[in-house]
């Protein structure tokens, strides 16, 4: 079922069954609503700071909140960082050229975004930030305290067909060094 939105509404558990993974995991989960937290600060949200890998708390918030997107917390929280590439503002193309002068990325763990991205998963360094546009336009890093929304969300107009990958089976490559600055190397 679709909503007015164009959000795709799920019958069965998937998504939960996904958040519970991830924080079995230890990656800690809280629901998204899009790309904002479910739960609005007007009503007592903290936003990522609502992330738990506690498998009860994550049934009652996806009981409140049952078609929400599953967001993870990024940082030393969770031990992920994550690459962003944004194709509506430039990503692809900045990502071939620094990759074309510096060497191509190691291959990770991926999962497409609702405006048909890429969210590469890495291992996350002491230090390593977050920011928009870090390497290049549409390039974004979430290594900080920011949330990228995980495979098995809802995006406009997508079902969902539950983990991308088993977390507790995931190696993850070293990622990018640093965040502010432009790439001297990627390593």
């Amino acid at each position: 079922m679709t909503t007015g939105e164009g959000m795709v509404v799920h019958t069965d558990d998937v998504v939960l069954k996904a958040a519970l993974q991830y924080a079995a995991h230890g990656w800690p989960v809280f629901p998204l609503r899009g790309k904002l937290p479910a739960k609005p600060r007007t009503a007592g949200g903290r936003g990522f700071r609502d992330a738990t890998t506690d498998p009860a708390v994550v049934e009652r918030m996806w009981a409140r909140y049952p078609d929400a997107n599953v967001g993870v917390r990024c940082g030393l929280a969770s031990g992920l960082a994550v690459v962003d590439i944004d194709p509506v503002h430039g990503g692809v193309d900045t990502l071939t050229r620094i990759e074309s002068e510096r060497g191509v990325l190691p291959g990770t763990v991926m999962a497409i975004t609702g405006g048909d991205g890429l969210h590469l998963l890495f291992r996350h360094r002491a230090g390593i930030g977050c920011g928009a546009n870090v390497w290049g336009r549409g390039l974004d890093l979430r290594g900080g305290t920011s949330v990228p929304r995980r495979p098995s969300t809802r995006t406009p107009a997508t079902a969902t067909a539950g983990p991308a990958t088993a977390p507790g089976r995931t190696r993850f490559q070293r990622g990018p060094r640093s965040s502010y600055r432009p790439p001297g190397r990627w390593w």
